[in-house]
C-alpha cells in the first residue's frame, strides 16, 4: 500500500526543521556571547581611571612597594592577576609563554593576585600556573582599572609600559603583543614610556567585591 504525503504534511515538517535550525543558531549566538564577548569592555572604562593612569607619577605611586622591591638591575614584568576572572583563562597561558620566552633573557616576573584575603591559595595557584621563577606579591587596596594587566619596569626601575596584554576577546591571539613589544624595546635599551588605556578586550573590574 502506497501512502501519499500531502503538501500540508511536507510544509509542517519543513517548518519544524527550520524552527530547529533557528533555535540552534540562537542558542549558539547566545553561548558565544556568554563565553567569549560578555566580558569584552574598555580596559579603562571610566574617565577618572584614564585620567589617573595616564599620569606615570600617579601610577608609580599606586604601584608603591612593587617598584621598590623589583629586582635591581633587571627588567621586570608585574602581572596583575585575578584568578576568578573569566578572562584569565586566556591570559594565563599567554603569561606562562612570556615567562618561558623572556625569563631566560634575564627578565623577572612578579605576580600580584587580586584576592589578597586568600593570598596563600593564590600563591600556590600562581606557582602552579606560571612556574617557580615567579615572585608572588600582595598589595592591599591596590586601585587598578582592569585585569589581566601588566606593568613593565626597565632595569633602572622606570615604568616603560602599563596596560593590557592585547586587544580582543582572547589574550595574545591577535598581533598586538603590547607587553612583548615593551620587553623587546627595554632589552634593546629603549625606555620610551607607553601607558595604554585605550584597549578594548576581555577584562574584569579589578575593584569588584566578592
Amino acid at each position: 500500500m502506497v501512502r501519499v504525503v500531502g503538501g500540508q504534511d511536507i510544509k509542517a515538517k519543513q517548518l519544524w526543521a527550520l524552527s530547529l535550525v533557528a533555535g540552534w543558531l540562537v542558542f549558539t549566538a547566545v553561548a558565544f556571547w556568554w563565553f567569549q564577548l560578555k566580558d569584552v569592555r574598555p580596559f579603562a572604562p571610566s574617565s577618572e581611571n584614564r585620567a589617573v593612569f595616564f599620569r606615570a607619577d600617579a601610577l608609580l605611586q599606586r604601584l608603591g612597594s612593587l617598584v621598590e622591591d623589583a629586582p635591581t638591575g633587571r627588567i621586570t614584568v608585574v602581572h596583575f592577576w585575578d584568578p576568578d576572572c573569566a578572562c584569565s583563562r586566556f591570559s594565563d597561558a599567554h603569561v606562562a609563554e612570556l615567562i618561558q620566552a623572556y625569563g631566560s633573557r634575564g627578565v623577572a616576573f612578579i605576580v600580584v593576585p587580586r584576592a589578597v584575603a586568600a593570598r596563600d591559595e593564590a600563591r600556590r595557584r600562581a606557582v602552579e600556573l606560571f612556574g617557580a621563577p615567579v615572585t608572588v606579591a600582595a598589595m592591599d587596596d591596590l586601585a587598578m582599572p582592569s585585569s589581566p594587566a601588566a606593568a613593565v619596569l626597565d632595569a633602572a626601575g622606570r615604568l616603560v609600559y602599563f596596560g593590557p596584554y592585547s586587544n580582543g576577546a582572547v589574550c595574545g591571539a591577535g598581533g598586538d603583543a603590547f607587553v612583548e613589544k615593551a620587553l623587546d624595546k627595554a632589552l634593546a635599551g629603549d625606555t620610551a614610556q607607553v601607558l595604554n588605556m585605550a584597549a578594548v578586550g576581555c577584562f574584569c573590574d579589578w575593584n569588584h567585591r566578592g
